[in-house]
Protein backbone atom coordinates (compact mmCIF):
# COMPACT_ATOMS: atom_id res chain seq x y z
CA UNK A 1 0.00 0.00 0.00
CA UNK A 2 2.79 2.45 0.90
CA UNK A 3 4.71 1.54 -2.27
CA UNK A 4 1.66 2.14 -4.45
CA UNK A 5 0.95 5.44 -2.71
CA UNK A 6 4.54 6.64 -3.19
CA UNK A 7 4.47 5.60 -6.87
CA UNK A 8 1.60 8.05 -7.43
CA UNK A 9 3.36 10.91 -5.64
CA UNK A 10 3.81 13.53 -8.36
CA UNK A 11 6.46 15.49 -6.47
CA UNK A 12 8.56 12.35 -5.85
CA UNK A 13 8.27 11.26 -9.46
CA UNK A 14 9.43 14.70 -10.62
CA UNK A 15 12.41 14.50 -8.26
CA UNK A 16 13.49 11.06 -9.51
CA UNK A 17 12.94 12.11 -13.13
CA UNK A 18 15.17 15.14 -12.64
CA UNK A 19 17.76 12.97 -10.90
CA UNK A 20 17.73 10.42 -13.73
CA UNK A 21 18.19 13.15 -16.32
CA UNK A 22 21.17 14.64 -14.47
CA UNK A 23 22.91 11.55 -13.11
CA UNK A 24 21.60 8.68 -15.27
CA UNK A 25 24.23 6.82 -17.32
CA UNK A 26 23.57 5.35 -20.77
CA UNK A 27 25.35 2.10 -21.53
CA UNK A 28 25.31 0.28 -24.87
CA UNK A 29 25.72 -3.50 -25.03
CA UNK A 30 26.01 -5.82 -28.02
CA UNK A 31 23.32 -8.44 -28.58
CA UNK A 32 25.38 -10.31 -31.20
CA UNK A 33 29.01 -11.30 -31.51
CA UNK A 34 31.29 -8.26 -31.73
CA UNK A 35 32.70 -9.45 -35.07
CA UNK A 36 29.22 -9.06 -36.57
CA UNK A 37 28.72 -5.46 -35.42
CA UNK A 38 30.53 -3.94 -38.41
CA UNK A 39 30.24 -0.14 -38.46
CA UNK A 40 28.36 -0.22 -35.14
CA UNK A 41 31.31 -1.67 -33.21
CA UNK A 42 32.45 1.70 -31.70
CA UNK A 43 29.01 2.08 -30.07
CA UNK A 44 29.61 -0.65 -27.50
CA UNK A 45 32.24 1.57 -25.87
CA UNK A 46 29.61 4.16 -24.97
CA UNK A 47 29.06 4.66 -21.25
CA UNK A 48 28.10 8.29 -20.81
CA UNK A 49 25.86 10.44 -18.62
CA UNK A 50 22.58 11.09 -20.40
CA UNK A 51 23.10 14.84 -20.45
CA UNK A 52 26.39 14.41 -22.36
CA UNK A 53 25.19 12.07 -25.11
CA UNK A 54 25.16 14.01 -28.37
CA UNK A 55 22.38 13.85 -30.92
CA UNK A 56 24.43 12.12 -33.65
CA UNK A 57 25.37 9.39 -31.15
CA UNK A 58 21.70 8.83 -30.35
CA UNK A 59 20.94 8.55 -34.06
CA UNK A 60 23.70 5.95 -34.51
CA UNK A 61 22.37 3.98 -31.54
CA UNK A 62 18.84 4.11 -32.99
CA UNK A 63 20.14 2.75 -36.30
CA UNK A 64 21.96 -0.09 -34.52
CA UNK A 65 18.87 -0.89 -32.45
CA UNK A 66 16.78 -1.01 -35.61
CA UNK A 67 19.19 -3.64 -36.95
CA UNK A 68 18.88 -5.52 -33.60
CA UNK A 69 22.61 -5.66 -32.92
CA UNK A 70 22.77 -3.56 -29.71
CA UNK A 71 20.66 -2.81 -26.67
CA UNK A 72 20.84 0.06 -24.19
CA UNK A 73 20.50 0.38 -20.45
CA UNK A 74 20.01 3.46 -18.27
CA UNK A 75 21.45 3.15 -14.75
CA UNK A 76 21.25 5.38 -11.70
CA UNK A 77 23.12 5.35 -8.38
CA UNK A 78 20.62 3.52 -6.15
CA UNK A 79 21.85 5.07 -2.91
CA UNK A 80 21.24 8.63 -4.09
CA UNK A 81 17.78 7.78 -5.41
CA UNK A 82 16.85 5.69 -2.34
CA UNK A 83 17.59 8.61 -0.06
CA UNK A 84 15.05 10.74 -1.97
CA UNK A 85 12.37 8.03 -1.82
CA UNK A 86 13.08 7.29 1.84
CA UNK A 87 12.70 10.94 2.81
CA UNK A 88 9.27 10.97 1.16
CA UNK A 89 8.14 8.43 3.79
CA UNK A 90 8.99 10.89 6.56
CA UNK A 91 12.16 12.12 8.24
CA UNK A 92 11.06 11.51 11.83
CA UNK A 93 10.06 7.86 11.92
CA UNK A 94 10.50 5.36 14.78
CA UNK A 95 13.79 3.41 14.64
CA UNK A 96 12.04 0.05 14.98
CA UNK A 97 10.33 0.63 11.58
CA UNK A 98 13.57 1.48 9.71
CA UNK A 99 14.01 -1.92 8.03
CA UNK A 100 10.48 -2.11 6.67
CA UNK A 101 10.54 1.53 5.49
CA UNK A 102 13.83 0.87 3.68
CA UNK A 103 12.23 -2.14 2.01
CA UNK A 104 9.23 -0.02 0.97
CA UNK A 105 11.55 2.65 -0.48
CA UNK A 106 13.55 0.05 -2.45
CA UNK A 107 10.39 -1.60 -3.78
CA UNK A 108 8.94 1.78 -4.76
CA UNK A 109 12.11 2.79 -6.63
CA UNK A 110 12.64 -0.46 -8.54
CA UNK A 111 9.06 -1.50 -9.26
CA UNK A 112 7.07 1.75 -9.32
CA UNK A 113 9.24 4.75 -10.15
CA UNK A 114 12.20 3.73 -12.34
CA UNK A 115 10.28 1.63 -14.91
CA UNK A 116 7.82 4.45 -15.51
CA UNK A 117 10.33 7.31 -15.41
CA UNK A 118 12.89 5.47 -17.55
CA UNK A 119 10.26 5.18 -20.29
CA UNK A 120 9.72 8.96 -20.12
CA UNK A 121 13.46 9.66 -20.26
CA UNK A 122 13.91 7.29 -23.20
CA UNK A 123 11.14 9.15 -24.99
CA UNK A 124 12.99 12.42 -24.34
CA UNK A 125 16.17 10.88 -25.79
CA UNK A 126 14.21 9.77 -28.85
CA UNK A 127 12.86 13.28 -29.32
CA UNK A 128 16.38 14.71 -28.99
CA UNK A 129 17.61 12.24 -31.63
CA UNK A 130 14.63 13.04 -33.86
CA UNK A 131 15.39 16.76 -33.67
CA UNK A 132 19.01 16.11 -34.61
CA UNK A 133 17.98 13.81 -37.49
CA UNK A 134 15.47 16.34 -38.81
CA UNK A 135 18.06 19.12 -38.66
CA UNK A 136 20.50 16.96 -40.61
CA UNK A 137 17.92 15.97 -43.23
CA UNK A 138 16.78 19.59 -43.60
CA UNK A 139 20.38 20.75 -44.06
CA UNK A 140 21.05 18.00 -46.61
CA UNK A 141 17.89 18.81 -48.57
CA UNK A 142 18.77 22.51 -48.55
CA UNK A 143 22.22 21.72 -49.98
CA UNK A 144 20.68 19.59 -52.73
CA UNK A 145 18.12 22.24 -53.70
CA UNK A 146 20.48 25.19 -53.50
CA UNK A 147 23.14 23.82 -55.87
CA UNK A 148 24.45 26.68 -57.99
CA UNK A 149 22.75 26.69 -61.43
CA UNK A 150 24.61 26.98 -64.72
CA UNK A 151 21.86 29.27 -65.98
CA UNK A 152 20.16 29.71 -69.33
CA UNK A 153 22.73 28.08 -71.58
CA UNK A 154 22.51 25.25 -74.06
CA UNK A 155 23.66 21.98 -72.48
CA UNK A 156 23.63 18.24 -73.14
CA UNK A 157 22.82 15.42 -70.73
CA UNK A 158 24.21 11.89 -70.85
CA UNK A 159 22.56 8.92 -69.18
CA UNK A 160 24.86 5.94 -68.51
CA UNK A 161 23.10 2.56 -68.71
CA UNK A 162 23.98 -0.50 -66.64
CA UNK A 163 25.90 -1.87 -69.66
CA UNK A 164 27.86 1.39 -69.98
CA UNK A 165 26.07 2.70 -73.09
CA UNK A 166 25.43 6.43 -73.45
CA UNK A 167 22.12 8.17 -74.18
CA UNK A 168 22.76 11.80 -75.19
CA UNK A 169 20.13 14.56 -75.15
CA UNK A 170 20.75 18.12 -76.38
CA UNK A 171 18.80 21.01 -74.82
CA UNK A 172 18.52 24.67 -75.75
CA UNK A 173 18.97 27.53 -73.30
CA UNK A 174 15.41 27.23 -71.92
CA UNK A 175 15.54 23.45 -71.39
CA UNK A 176 13.67 22.36 -74.54
CA UNK A 177 14.89 19.11 -76.11
CA UNK A 178 16.50 19.57 -79.55
CA UNK A 179 15.89 16.64 -81.83
CA UNK A 180 15.61 13.10 -80.52
CA UNK A 181 18.10 11.89 -77.88
CA UNK A 182 20.41 9.29 -79.46
CA UNK A 183 22.14 6.23 -78.03
CA UNK A 184 25.80 5.27 -78.37
CA UNK A 185 26.65 1.61 -77.88
CA UNK A 186 30.02 1.92 -76.17
CA UNK A 187 31.14 -1.71 -75.82
CA UNK A 188 34.88 -2.06 -76.53
CA UNK A 189 35.12 0.96 -78.85
CA UNK A 190 38.16 3.17 -78.49
CA UNK A 191 38.11 6.96 -78.05
CA UNK A 192 38.44 7.64 -81.79
CA UNK A 193 35.38 5.54 -82.68
CA UNK A 194 33.33 7.16 -79.93
CA UNK A 195 34.49 10.58 -81.10
CA UNK A 196 33.10 9.90 -84.60
CA UNK A 197 29.65 9.12 -83.18
CA UNK A 198 29.75 12.18 -80.92
CA UNK A 199 30.61 14.41 -83.90
CA UNK A 200 27.66 12.96 -85.82
CA UNK A 201 25.37 13.82 -82.90
CA UNK A 202 26.70 17.39 -82.80
CA UNK A 203 25.93 17.81 -86.49
CA UNK A 204 22.39 16.52 -86.04
CA UNK A 205 21.77 18.78 -83.04
CA UNK A 206 23.01 21.87 -84.88
CA UNK A 207 23.65 25.23 -83.28
CA UNK A 208 24.13 26.40 -80.63
CA UNK A 209 26.76 23.99 -79.37
CA UNK A 210 26.27 22.83 -75.77
CA UNK A 211 28.07 24.85 -73.14
CA UNK A 212 28.64 21.73 -70.99
CA UNK A 213 27.80 18.04 -70.69
CA UNK A 214 25.98 16.78 -67.58
CA UNK A 215 26.24 13.25 -66.19
CA UNK A 216 25.12 11.83 -62.86
CA UNK A 217 27.34 11.60 -59.80
CA UNK A 218 26.66 7.91 -59.17
CA UNK A 219 29.43 5.29 -59.21
CA UNK A 220 28.35 3.97 -62.61
CA UNK A 221 28.59 7.42 -64.20
CA UNK A 222 31.95 8.15 -62.59
CA UNK A 223 33.38 4.95 -64.08
CA UNK A 224 32.32 6.13 -67.56
CA UNK A 225 33.69 9.64 -67.08
CA UNK A 226 37.33 8.95 -68.24
CA UNK A 227 36.15 7.35 -71.50
CA UNK A 228 33.74 10.19 -72.15
CA UNK A 229 36.44 12.82 -71.64
CA UNK A 230 38.86 10.86 -73.81
CA UNK A 231 36.23 10.76 -76.58
CA UNK A 232 35.70 14.50 -76.23
CA UNK A 233 39.43 15.12 -76.62
CA UNK A 234 39.58 12.85 -79.65
CA UNK A 235 36.68 14.78 -81.17
CA UNK A 236 38.58 18.03 -80.51
CA UNK A 237 35.59 19.32 -78.61
CA UNK A 238 36.67 21.46 -75.62
CA UNK A 239 33.36 21.16 -73.76
CA UNK A 240 33.53 20.41 -70.01
CA UNK A 241 31.82 17.35 -68.58
CA UNK A 242 30.19 18.17 -65.25
CA UNK A 243 28.80 15.91 -62.52
CA UNK A 244 25.30 16.68 -61.26
CA UNK A 245 23.29 15.21 -58.40
CA UNK A 246 21.25 12.37 -59.88
CA UNK A 247 19.36 11.43 -56.71
CA UNK A 248 15.76 10.60 -57.54
CA UNK A 249 16.22 10.67 -61.33
CA UNK A 250 14.96 7.08 -61.61
CA UNK A 251 11.92 7.97 -59.53
CA UNK A 252 11.15 10.95 -61.77
CA UNK A 253 11.64 9.25 -65.16
CA UNK A 254 9.10 6.55 -64.24
CA UNK A 255 6.54 8.97 -62.78
CA UNK A 256 3.29 10.25 -64.23
CA UNK A 257 4.75 13.76 -64.41
CA UNK A 258 7.62 12.61 -66.64
CA UNK A 259 5.29 10.59 -68.85
CA UNK A 260 3.09 13.65 -69.30
CA UNK A 261 5.98 16.07 -69.88
CA UNK A 262 8.21 13.84 -72.05
CA UNK A 263 5.69 11.35 -73.39
CA UNK A 264 7.52 10.78 -76.69
CA UNK A 265 10.81 9.81 -75.00
CA UNK A 266 11.93 6.50 -73.48
CA UNK A 267 13.10 6.26 -69.86
CA UNK A 268 16.89 6.57 -70.60
CA UNK A 269 16.18 9.59 -72.79
CA UNK A 270 14.14 11.20 -70.02
CA UNK A 271 17.03 10.59 -67.62
CA UNK A 272 19.45 12.39 -69.97
CA UNK A 273 17.05 15.33 -70.29
CA UNK A 274 16.55 15.52 -66.52
CA UNK A 275 20.31 15.50 -65.87
CA UNK A 276 20.83 18.33 -68.34
CA UNK A 277 18.06 20.39 -66.76
CA UNK A 278 19.55 19.78 -63.31
CA UNK A 279 22.69 21.45 -64.58
CA UNK A 280 20.74 24.44 -65.92
CA UNK A 281 18.35 24.97 -62.99
CA UNK A 282 18.70 22.35 -60.22
CA UNK A 283 15.94 23.49 -57.87
CA UNK A 284 13.23 23.60 -60.55
CA UNK A 285 14.07 20.12 -61.80
CA UNK A 286 14.60 18.46 -58.42
CA UNK A 287 11.28 19.80 -57.11
CA UNK A 288 9.47 17.70 -59.72
CA UNK A 289 9.89 14.68 -57.43
CA UNK A 290 8.97 14.03 -53.83
CA UNK A 291 11.94 15.04 -51.62
CA UNK A 292 11.74 11.77 -49.68
CA UNK A 293 12.94 10.00 -52.86
CA UNK A 294 16.20 11.99 -52.92
CA UNK A 295 18.03 9.55 -50.64
CA UNK A 296 18.85 12.19 -48.04
CA UNK A 297 20.05 9.59 -45.52
CA UNK A 298 19.07 6.57 -43.42
CA UNK A 299 17.69 8.96 -40.81
CA UNK A 300 14.54 9.16 -42.95
CA UNK A 301 13.54 5.74 -41.65
CA UNK A 302 14.11 6.65 -37.99
CA UNK A 303 11.84 9.66 -37.53
CA UNK A 304 8.06 9.73 -37.67
CA UNK A 305 6.55 10.14 -41.13
CA UNK A 306 4.48 13.13 -40.03
CA UNK A 307 7.51 15.02 -38.70
CA UNK A 308 9.53 14.08 -41.79
CA UNK A 309 6.82 15.36 -44.13
CA UNK A 310 6.46 18.60 -42.18
CA UNK A 311 10.22 19.21 -42.25
CA UNK A 312 10.51 18.44 -45.98
CA UNK A 313 7.62 20.78 -46.84
CA UNK A 314 9.01 23.59 -44.70
CA UNK A 315 12.52 23.26 -46.17
CA UNK A 316 11.28 23.14 -49.76
CA UNK A 317 9.09 26.20 -49.20
CA UNK A 318 11.97 28.05 -47.55
CA UNK A 319 14.35 27.32 -50.44
CA UNK A 320 11.77 28.20 -53.10
CA UNK A 321 11.03 31.48 -51.30
CA UNK A 322 14.71 32.36 -51.00
CA UNK A 323 15.30 31.82 -54.72
CA UNK A 324 12.04 33.25 -56.05
CA UNK A 325 11.17 32.98 -59.73
CA UNK A 326 10.28 34.81 -62.93
CA UNK A 327 6.50 34.41 -63.20
CA UNK A 328 6.55 34.30 -67.01
CA UNK A 329 9.13 31.50 -67.18
CA UNK A 330 8.99 29.50 -63.94
CA UNK A 331 7.95 25.83 -64.27
CA UNK A 332 5.01 24.31 -62.44
CA UNK A 333 7.33 22.58 -59.93
CA UNK A 334 8.67 25.95 -58.75
CA UNK A 335 5.41 27.87 -58.64
CA UNK A 336 3.54 25.16 -56.74
CA UNK A 337 6.01 25.30 -53.82
CA UNK A 338 5.90 29.04 -53.18
CA UNK A 339 4.14 30.22 -50.00
CA UNK A 340 0.43 30.72 -50.52
CA UNK A 341 0.29 28.82 -53.83
CA UNK A 342 -0.69 25.24 -54.60
CA UNK A 343 -0.56 23.11 -57.73
CA UNK A 344 -4.03 24.10 -58.93
CA UNK A 345 -3.23 27.82 -58.63
CA UNK A 346 0.15 27.33 -60.31
CA UNK A 347 -1.53 25.59 -63.27
CA UNK A 348 -3.98 28.49 -63.54
CA UNK A 349 -1.09 30.99 -63.68
CA UNK A 350 0.70 28.96 -66.36
CA UNK A 351 -2.46 28.75 -68.50
CA UNK A 352 -2.88 32.52 -68.23
CA UNK A 353 0.72 33.36 -69.19
CA UNK A 354 0.61 31.07 -72.27
CA UNK A 355 -2.21 33.19 -73.71
CA UNK A 356 -0.95 36.55 -72.48
CA UNK A 357 2.30 37.08 -70.50
CA UNK A 358 2.06 38.98 -67.25
CA UNK A 359 3.09 42.63 -67.43
CA UNK A 360 2.78 43.63 -63.77
CA UNK A 361 2.19 42.18 -60.34
CA UNK A 362 -1.09 44.03 -60.03
CA UNK A 363 -2.56 41.92 -62.84
CA UNK A 364 -2.57 38.91 -60.52
CA UNK A 365 -4.91 40.68 -58.14
CA UNK A 366 -6.96 42.70 -60.64
CA UNK A 367 -7.68 39.70 -62.88
CA UNK A 368 -8.80 37.58 -59.93
CA UNK A 369 -6.07 34.97 -60.44
CA UNK A 370 -5.05 35.13 -56.77
CA UNK A 371 -7.11 35.82 -53.70
CA UNK A 372 -6.09 38.72 -51.50
CA UNK A 373 -4.43 36.36 -49.01
CA UNK A 374 -2.58 34.47 -51.74
CA UNK A 375 -1.44 37.70 -53.35
CA UNK A 376 -0.13 39.04 -50.05
CA UNK A 377 1.74 35.82 -49.24
CA UNK A 378 3.24 35.01 -52.64
CA UNK A 379 3.71 38.25 -54.55
CA UNK A 380 7.14 39.03 -53.09
CA UNK A 381 8.52 35.83 -54.63
CA UNK A 382 7.03 36.36 -58.11
CA UNK A 383 9.19 38.63 -60.26
CA UNK A 384 8.11 40.05 -63.62
CA UNK A 385 11.09 41.02 -65.75
CA UNK A 386 9.21 42.95 -68.44
CA UNK A 387 7.07 45.04 -66.08
CA UNK A 388 6.78 48.81 -66.48
CA UNK A 389 7.24 49.04 -62.71
CA UNK A 390 11.00 48.52 -62.11
CA UNK A 391 10.40 47.24 -58.56
CA UNK A 392 8.31 44.34 -59.96
CA UNK A 393 11.64 42.88 -61.07
CA UNK A 394 12.88 42.66 -57.47
CA UNK A 395 12.00 40.51 -54.46
CA UNK A 396 10.52 43.48 -52.59
CA UNK A 397 6.89 43.24 -51.55
CA UNK A 398 4.62 45.92 -53.10
CA UNK A 399 3.85 47.14 -49.57
CA UNK A 400 7.43 48.45 -49.45
CA UNK A 401 7.52 50.13 -52.87
CA UNK A 402 6.91 53.61 -51.45
CA UNK A 403 9.77 53.20 -48.98
CA UNK A 404 12.06 51.90 -51.73
CA UNK A 405 11.24 54.88 -53.97
CA UNK A 406 11.87 57.30 -51.11
CA UNK A 407 15.27 55.74 -50.42
CA UNK A 408 16.36 55.62 -54.07
CA UNK A 409 15.11 59.11 -54.95
CA UNK A 410 16.97 60.57 -51.98
CA UNK A 411 20.20 59.57 -53.71
CA UNK A 412 19.41 62.02 -56.53
CA UNK A 413 18.14 59.73 -59.30
CA UNK A 414 15.00 57.94 -60.41
CA UNK A 415 14.09 54.40 -59.44
CA UNK A 416 14.71 53.08 -62.96
CA UNK A 417 18.17 54.69 -63.10
CA UNK A 418 19.28 53.87 -59.55
CA UNK A 419 17.92 50.34 -59.05
CA UNK A 420 20.69 47.77 -58.85
CA UNK A 421 23.58 50.19 -59.43
CA UNK A 422 26.48 49.67 -57.00
CA UNK A 423 27.25 52.62 -54.78
CA UNK A 424 23.90 54.40 -55.23
CA UNK A 425 23.00 54.00 -51.55
CA UNK A 426 26.41 55.04 -50.26
CA UNK A 427 26.03 57.45 -47.36
CA UNK A 428 22.36 56.67 -46.69
CA UNK A 429 21.44 55.84 -43.09
CA UNK A 430 18.56 53.76 -41.84
CA UNK A 431 17.65 56.20 -39.05
CA UNK A 432 16.97 58.94 -41.61
CA UNK A 433 14.13 56.95 -43.17
CA UNK A 434 12.52 55.44 -40.05
CA UNK A 435 12.86 51.89 -41.44
CA UNK A 436 13.19 48.80 -39.27
CA UNK A 437 16.41 46.80 -39.56
CA UNK A 438 15.16 43.74 -41.51
CA UNK A 439 13.44 45.86 -44.17
CA UNK A 440 16.52 48.07 -44.51
CA UNK A 441 18.66 44.99 -45.10
CA UNK A 442 16.24 43.82 -47.82
CA UNK A 443 16.27 47.23 -49.45
CA UNK A 444 20.05 47.40 -49.52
Amino acid sequence: ILSDRLGRNARLRATIRKLLRKQGVLTVRATVDENRLGRHKPLIKIRQPLRQVQGHRLIAIRQAQKERVVTTAITLDRQVALAKVRSALGNHTKPEFRSILDAVALRTLEHRLLPLIEADVRLELKERADDEALRFLSSHLREVLMISPLGRRAVAGIDISAKGDWTVAFLDDVGTVRGVPARIDVGDKDAAALAVELKAMFELAGEPAPHAFAIGHSKLSRLALPRLRAAMRAAECPIPVMLVNDSGVTSYTSSEAARAELSELAVPQRSAVSLARRLQDPISEILKIDPKHLGLGPEQGLVSKANLRRMLDETVESCASLVGCDLNRAPLSMLAHLPGLDEATAKKLIERRTTRPFESREELRNDGLLSEVQWTNAIGFLRIQGSTEPLDRTSLHPEHYDTARRVLESSGGSVADSLGRPGVTKGLRRVDFDVEDNLWRDLM
